[in-house]
Formats: structure tokens, C-alpha cells, sequence
């Protein structure tokens, strides 16, 4: 959840497995080591969180999104859809290595981002977790 709307939902292994949406990738990747093989990665969200009393216009989260898209972002809010079968996903960033999953998203697995149907290779070329 990013400012009162939900921006991911799944079962924890789509969610921690296969992580989709920017923030929720974010968050994932900032999450400290503990068996001391790499170092700490640093946040990839840049800036402060916008107010939520005046959240911002199209995607709330586009204001800190590391894969923003311009104005498409920008003018929509973008609906939480499936993302089972869809273009636009990006294998799991390294962080999320402890929940083995195939990649695959479940029947539940939705997320709310306006990449979900686009080019998949665009969005890799684009994200800078991979």
C-alpha cells in the first residue's frame, strides 16, 4: 500500500517471490542483509513521500518511481489488474532470493502500475534493480 491504495496484493509468495510493482520492489531491496555477503543496498526511492492529505495527480507513487513512465503516470491512475499472463513484468531482484518461487504469478497475484502489458524488455532495460 503507497498512500491509502493498494499498490500489490498476492499470496506472500507472489509478493516476496516475484515482486511487480516498483515500490514493493523498492522495499524489497532495501532490506538489510544478514548473513554478510553484501553490503546494505541504499533506497532506489529518491525524495520525500508526497502528502497524502494532497496525494498527486495519475499514479500516486510516480513522484518517486525509479520507472517512471511520463505521462501516462502522470495523467491515470493505474488499476490493480493480474498480473498472470501479462507483458510488462521483470524477474525478482536479487534481494528476494529466500522465497524460491518459478516466476510465476498466482491467480491473485494483481498490481496496480501502468507498466503491466507493456514491453517486458523495456521495463528491464528500465529498472534499475536488474
Amino acid at each position: 500500500m503507497y498512500l491509502g491504495k493498494i499498490v500489490e496484493q498476492g499470496r506472500k509468495e507472489d509478493i516476496f517471490g516475484n515482486p511487480q510493482h516498483p515500490y514493493t520492489r523498492a522495499l524489497l531491496h532495501s532490506i538489510p542483509r544478514v548473513d554478510g555477503k553484501r553490503k546494505r543496498h541504499e533506497s532506489l526511492l529518491e525524495g520525500n513521500p508526497p502528502s497524502p492529505i494532497d496525494p498527486p495527480s495519475g499514479c500516486r507513487f510516480r513522484t518517486r518511481c525509479p520507472e517512471y513512465l511520463g505521462d501516462e503516470c502522470a495523467d491515470t491512475e493505474p488499476e490493480l489488474r493480474a498480473v498472470a499472463g501479462e507483458s510488462g513484468t521483470v524477474a525478482p531482484p536479487e534481494r528476494v532470493e529466500a522465497i524460491s518461487t518459478d516466476g510465476e504469478s498466482s491467480d491473485e497475484h494483481a498490481i496496480a502500475c501502468h507498466w503491466l502489458g507493456k514491453s517486458s524488455e523495456r521495463r528491464a532495460d528500465q529498472d534499475p534493480m536488474s
